[in-house]
């Protein structure tokens, strides 16, 4: 089984042999959709270059992203202003600006907002499905998020 994006494009891996890939690969959509706002957040704590960038996001995300997606992104974060580069001896240091810390104020807010509709949302009884079958996809929440598994139904 296999869910698609909207437009039509695979969106996760096979759900019956790889359930846990399917939150990784979630997780990992969401963080590269979010990864200029992600990028605002961590020139908030310092300046960085794009090497120590890459390298922070991979600690943190255990994620490599490529030096092309990163290097596009602070082009064009910088291109809108939301960033100031300075050159170095070493590189190029990227900063935030006044304009990309209001731009990540207004972003962190919209995205509590959302945390707080998808908490009232998606609570632990509506992920929790019940199961048909011996071989049903469940999903249960727990402290990390959704957990997809194969699960038998309980009998009383």
């Amino acid at each position: 089984m296999l869910l698609r994006h909207a437009r039509g494009g695979i969106a996760t891996r096979n759900l019956t042999t790889c359930g846990k890939s399917i939150e990784i690969n979630l997780e990992e959509r969401i963080l590269r959709n979010s990864l200029d706002i992600i990028i605002l957040k961590e020139l908030k704590k310092r300046p960085l270059n794009g090497y120590h960038l890459i390298q922070d996001l991979h600690e943190k995300y255990d994620i490599v992203f490529s030096s092309g997606t990163i290097y596009g992104l602070l082009y064009s974060l910088e291109r809108k202003s939301l960033i100031t580069v300075e050159s170095e001896k070493r590189g190029r240091i990227y900063a935030l600006t006044p304009k990309g810390f209001d731009t990540l104020k207004m972003a962190m807010k919209i995205g509590n907002n959302l945390l707080e509709f998808l908490k009232k949302t998606f609570n632990e009884d509506a992920l929790s499905l019940e199961a048909s079958s011996k071989n049903d996809i469940g999903v249960k929440c727990n402290k990390k998020g959704p957990d997809f598994h194969l699960y038998k139904p309980k009998v009383n």
